[in-house]
């Protein structure tokens, strides 16, 4: 329990293998770290001094670390995508000319290229795909489905359509999306609810309306 300042005091009641973090949901601690993960990385670039860059450095491998454990999907994809822009914006801002710019993205290219080749050649030898396909379904929580996630973006359409301006308020959610609530979602969910529509920008305007997702954003 390390770090404890970060993951939360408690495991989630429904899933009690996984941490909630401070902000009482794993999703919702992971969504806010991943401000601080890139901020710290850019700010360790942008450092001069080598232990301002050890620390900027280590606060970024925390947030990473209880990424890890948080277990969030979209935040992983987050931390992929954003990863990718840092690189972008690193590489921009390195004092380069031309021909080593586009020198680095040839080997960057290559690099990309290589790791898909070699994780394809990996995954064409039956025995070893095996272990790495269950593995990794088993760290997507795959067999456990969306939680109802793309039935319930697909209700949300009407629901916004009625209440993007303002919102239904906070803690509202849950009741009022009940009469939007369509049988596939019904069936996917079983005897649940919906709390949330599983992205921070809709819950947002789900709740506050558009002053609420444009405060977010």
């Amino acid at each position: 329990r390390s770090l404890a300042f970060i993951m939360g005091p408690r495991l989630q009641a429904n899933e009690p293998w996984r941490w909630t973090g401070t902000y009482g949901h794993a999703n919702y601690t992971s969504n806010v770290l991943l401000i601080p993960l890139f901020a710290s990385l850019g700010l360790a670039f942008g450092s001069k001094s080598w232990w301002e860059k050890a620390a900027w450095g280590a606060a970024g491998a925390a947030a990473a670390w209880a990424l890890v454990k948080l277990e969030t999907r979209g935040a992983w994809l987050g931390a992929a995508l954003g990863g990718v822009i840092l690189f972008l914006l690193v590489l921009l801002a390195l004092d380069l000319g031309e021909r080593a710019r586009r020198r680095f993205m040839l080997v960057s290219a290559a690099s990309v290229l290589a790791g898909v080749l070699l994780a394809a050649g990996i995954l064409a030898v039956p025995s070893w795909r095996g272990p790495i396909v269950e593995r990794a379904r088993a760290a997507l929580r795959l067999e456990k489905g969306g939680s109802g996630r793309f039935q319930g973006w697909s209700n949300s359409v009407p629901f916004l359509k009625d209440h993007w301006l303002l919102g239904v308020g906070v803690e509202s959610f849950r009741d009022a999306f009940l009469p939007y609530k369509s049988e596939e979602l019904g069936r996917a969910l079983g005897s649940q609810q919906l709390r949330d529509f599983h992205s921070m920008p809709l819950h947002a305007l789900a709740e506050g309306g558009l002053g609420a997702l444009l405060a977010y954003l």
